[in-house]
């Protein structure tokens, strides 16, 4: 027999849906690039919620951060199985960015846990590959202050928790974009539209190579991301 509180329960989640679908539609959309598919990946995850979080046996509320976590996990899914369907027919890449799906997550964790600087500095040292001396010419930092923030931002990244990777504002999907791009397109220079004070004149033209091949704490972040 069905107790009055999982009734109301069930009600409450239910009605929680319902007030979030226009903000949980608006993060799909973001994730999958379409209004068409993001319309069927926030279908895809109201089902799945409805399905496992509001059963007789649930007695929590559901809540935005909740929807977030379950449309990303969705929409991650489907990018690897397509990933996988793609590379079943032709040899296998080791270009790391490829997988589109990964990179955002990456750059959405990153967002979520760290503040522009220390992102800026992380990009810059572990998928950029300037030096040190390069970095706090750009921002304007000494060496010592910038192996500082790279030391505590790989540590950070090492024990963040699956609940801090979400996008929760429209500021961050803005800042997600301008990263994806920075790095898909092999240009640091971009990295000036999240902080203006950036100054890439300082240092030699020179473009640093992306790190494509090579071992480093970018390339394990991302494969374990």
């Amino acid at each position: 027999m069905i107790s009055q509180s999982n009734v109301e329960m069930q009600q409450l989640n239910r009605s929680i849906i319902i007030k979030h679908y226009a903000e949980l539609k608006r993060y799909c959309t973001f994730l999958t690039k379409s209004t068409w598919d993001g319309e069927d990946l926030a279908q895809e995850t109201i089902c799945k919620v409805l399905k496992k979080y509001t059963d007789t046996e649930w007695k929590q509320s559901i809540c935005l951060t909740l929807l977030y976590k379950v449309a990303r996990n969705q929409w991650l899914d489907q990018m690897r199985t397509k990933a996988y369907e793609k590379e079943s027919n032709k040899e296998a890449s080791y270009e790391p960015h490829e997988n589109v799906a990964e990179l955002y997550a990456l750059i959405e964790t990153m967002l979520s846990c760290l503040n522009e600087m220390q992102t800026v500095i992380f990009l810059l040292k572990d998928v950029f590959e300037y030096s040190l001396a390069d970095i706090a010419a750009i921002t304007s930092m000494s060496e010592g202050a910038v192996k500082a923030s790279l030391f505590r931002t790989r540590n950070k990244l090492k024990t963040i928790k699956e609940e801090e990777r979400l996008v929760t504002s429209k500021d961050m999907e803005e800042e997600t974009e301008i990263l994806v791009k920075a790095i898909r397109q092999q240009r640091p220079e971009l990295l000036v539209k999240l902080i203006p004070t950036l100054q890439f004149s300082k240092i030699s033209l020179q473009q640093p190579l992306l790190l494509l091949h090579k071992k480093s704490s970018y390339n394990c972040f991302l494969c374990a991301a």
